[in-house]
């Protein structure tokens, strides 16, 4: 199975995502490039990288509140679940999605009018593919969402020193 643990960092308007992908077996880069490709397109331009046992996909945005960064994160999870299942499903189905916000899984489940326009889009995908969303246990307990957490993090902070003296135009 796969699992794709996500998480979100927010501060001072700043947000970080990031997603750490695991896999049961190493896969071959045939498979793997062309996750870091889709994720870049369904996101901001996004870092890529291997932890340990895991690929890493992170991006930086300006944002308004951290639930906004957790759902982001969230979204970025969902649209590389997607991706696996419609490109690899023999391989890659079912696959569960970890997330340690329950904001962003209740956002995202919910038949509640959403707070993001994007959410709508998020729900259809859970509804159509099989994707299991599910919520990851505190920073300390579970190691998918401990680097998730610091991808977000370095990810958040590049794009503020990136700004440092002001905001680019």
């Amino acid at each position: 199975m796969v699992s794709i643990s996500c998480d979100g960092s927010y501060k001072d308007r700043m947000c970080g995502i990031a997603a750490a992908i695991r896999f049961q077996h190493t896969l071959p880069p045939e498979i793997i490039l062309p996750v870091f490709k889709a994720a870049s397109d369904c996101t901001r331009p996004a870092m890529i990288g291997k932890d340990n046992d895991f690929y890493i996909i992170a991006a930086a945005f300006y944002g308004k509140s951290n639930n906004a960064a957790e759902t982001a994160a969230l979204g970025l999870a969902v649209k590389i679940a997607r991706f696996l299942v419609v490109s690899f499903p023999l391989r890659c189905t079912p696959i569960a999605v970890w997330s340690d916000s329950r904001n962003a899984i209740q956002e995202v489940l919910s038949r509640n009018p959403p707070l993001y326009r994007e959410t709508l889009e998020l729900r259809r995908i859970v509804e159509k593919y099989p994707i299991l969303i599910s919520k990851a246990g505190t920073r300390c307990s579970d190691e998918g969402n401990r680097t998730a957490d610091r991808w977000a993090e370095k990810a958040r902070k590049g794009l503020t020193n990136q700004c440092k003296g002001g905001r680019p135009s």
